[in-house]
């Protein structure tokens, strides 16, 4: 079974979800120590950081 490596999460000391690559959040601002579960596919929902959002958007461009 191949782990899912990237996506998006909620954490208790945030009010918005942040995507995941690798255990680091695309805004830099977050790094996991656990393996939640990552949720796929909900990249335009308005819960979501913007920055992350944003980092995430460039690097689909590329």
């Amino acid at each position: 079974m191949t782990e899912v490596k990237e996506g998006w999460t909620w954490l208790r000391n945030s009010p918005k979800w942040h995507c995941f690559i690798d255990g680091r959040s695309i805004c830099k601002k977050f790094m996991l120590w656990i393996n939640p579960e990552l949720e796929q596919g909900k990249d335009d929902s308005p819960d979501n950081c913007k920055a992350c959002m944003k980092a995430l958007a460039k690097r689909k461009l590329n």
